[in-house]
């Protein structure tokens, strides 16, 4: 049989670290890690991943992975997903694509902002109409992303069309330009007062009961862990994975009827 020890981090780089001294002291046969992933501004060792992946304990890398630590990872194709959606948005009519994200210093998150530029730059748009926020901390109560808005109004900027990296923020920005669009809230414009709404596209999906119309990225989480899995009990087993084998992409499927 086999015995599964799960821990997480709860977006505390500590508590990972602690967790995965404890893990390593049981004497574990494999390792499947999600690292954790540090905001670009933030004082972060990689030590505890450093000494994971320096035990001898096979170890795969889920989502996202640190280049040079992390030798085997099962990750989702999302710099060729976040050019997909964003050429969809283009293919709609947008003219003025803005990106919003968290500003992490992951694999993850970096591949899609890549894959907005490269849909942005293939269409042959100007580099000064694409607006774009980088988020430095995780605070639902921030106004960052309002007074953004609010900015880019007030200055005839308000983008046509937003590639979101994350459901939890595509989901405010979506209420925000909703809250705009009614002449409610932080965000305003007095001379029009129901503008069509920008056109969203975000990873993440709709739950089956409440549609938002916005356009999205499906991440295949159950393929991801079972491949990574997979992976793993190879490696216990001895098996010898090729070089282009060891980091495994998974494609992604985009849905959503906005466009």
């Amino acid at each position: 049989g086999v015995s599964l020890m799960i821990a997480t981090s709860s977006l505390n780089s500590d508590a990972e670290a602690r967790n995965l001294e404890m893990i390593l002291d049981r004497r574990i046969d494999g390792l499947l890690l999600i690292p954790y992933a540090p905001f670009r501004n933030e004082d972060y060792s990689d030590k505890a991943v450093r000494r994971a992946a320096a035990s001898g304990v096979p170890s795969v890398a889920i989502d996202r992975y640190l280049p040079g630590i992390n030798e085997y990872a099962v990750i989702g194709g999302d710099r060729e997903a976040a050019r997909g959606v964003t050429e969809r948005l283009i293919a709609a009519g947008s003219r003025r694509p803005a990106y919003l994200g968290f500003n992490l210093e992951i694999t993850t998150l970096e591949n899609r902002r890549l894959g907005f530029y490269d849909a942005v730059k293939a269409a042959g748009l100007l580099e000064n109409t694409v607006e774009e926020l980088l988020l430095n901390e995780r605070n639902s109560e921030s106004l960052d992303i309002s007074s953004w808005l609010e900015r880019l109004a007030e200055s005839g900027r308000l983008p046509d069309a937003f590639m979101v990296s994350s459901d939890g923020l595509a989901q405010k920005l979506n209420w925000l330009l909703k809250q705009r669009s009614s002449g409610r809230g932080r965000v305003k414009n007095p001379s029009r007062r129901n503008p069509p709404l920008p056109m969203i596209a975000r990873f993440g999906e709709d739950s089956p009961w409440f549609p938002t119309g916005m356009i999205s990225v499906i991440q295949p989480h159950e393929e991801l862990g079972r491949r990574a899995s997979e992976m793993l009990f190879s490696l216990i087993a001895g098996e010898v994975i090729i070089n282009e084998k060891q980091i495994e992409t998974l494609k992604m499927k985009i849905t959503g009827d906005k466009v």
